[in-house]
This record gives C-alpha cells, structure tokens and sequence, in this order.
C-alpha cells in the first residue's frame, strides 16, 4: 500500500522499514508495524548505553588529537538558534556536535553504534517541549567539554560529557 501511495517498489519500502525495525523505531505486529512505546526503561537504557559511547568517543577524540574549528563554530550556532527560539536547528546543531566528537575519535564502529543511538535519541526528544533555559544549560555543558578537549585533559572531558548527559 505504501509503495503505491508514493509510487516506488516494495523492496525500497520494505527495507527502509526493517531499518527502523533494526534501530528500535518500529517494532513489528504480525504484518503490521507500530511505533513503540517510549518507557522509563527505554529511556534509561537509551541514555546508559549513550553514556558510555560518548564518554570513549571523547575520550578518544582527545587522544588523537582531533580538530575543534568546526566544534567551535557549532556551539555558536547553538547560541544563535537559541536566541532565535529554533528548536529544530537547535537539536540538528546537537547532534551535529556529538557527531564532530565521535568523527574525531576515529572508530567507525564507535560512530556506527553512536549514530543508531542519536536516531533514538531524536525519536525521544521529538517527544519532548524543548525549552530554553535547557538549551543554554546545554551549550555551556559542551563548552565544559570542549575546553577540556583543547586543554588535552582527557579525565576531565569524560567527567564533562558524562555530567552533560547526565543531565539530559
């Protein structure tokens, strides 16, 4: 029926929907497909497990000396988003953040698994009201992070990233 409504085969439908099957955003009924519930434990397993992700990619972006230009530029682009109440570039910026320190980490496996979590976490926060004090509360959380990473203090940019997500 979908593959109809928008003109395509089955086999691009169907693969695209086990891929949200595989991430979680989709658990299968019989032949149909339904958006699972978001539980406590969701969330606290989805955050655990992102924890421990981030923690190494930062850990490892430190010792590899990754590059913060782009870091850097990206957290006043959360400034300005917040400044003008826009949410959704807001989260893009977010991610795009956490995506710089798991690149700079250079563990493509560490980045496959943090970027099967992050659609997770985005399913999440589609859930949510995002709000403002939040969002700042967040960009100073990851300027903690990235002055820890430029001063090469590794302890200190997990303890930071794990306080920043702790508090998300």
């Amino acid at each position: 029926v979908e593959a109809e409504k928008y003109n395509a085969s089955r086999t691009p439908i169907r693969e695209a929907l086990q891929r949200l099957v595989t991430v979680g955003l989709l658990t299968r009924v019989g032949r149909a497909y339904v958006v699972p519930e978001i539980t406590h434990s969701f969330v606290d397993n989805l955050y655990s497990a992102r924890e421990a992700l981030e923690c190494k990619a930062v850990a490892l972006f430190v010792q590899n000396n990754g590059a913060l230009d782009q870091v850097w530029t990206l957290l006043d682009v959360m400034e300005e988003t917040i400044d003008r109440a826009d949410y959704s570039n807001f989260n893009n910026a977010d991610i795009e953040f956490h995506t710089l320190l798991a690149k700079g980490a250079n563990n493509e496996i560490l980045e496959g698994l943090l970027t099967c979590v992050w659609d997770r976490v985005m399913y999440v926060r589609s859930t949510q009201i995002r709000q403002p004090e939040r969002m700042k509360e967040a960009v100073v959380e990851h300027r903690r992070i990235v002055n820890a990473i430029q001063r090469r203090d590794k302890a200190i940019a997990i303890e930071e990233m794990r306080s920043h997500l702790q508090s998300v």
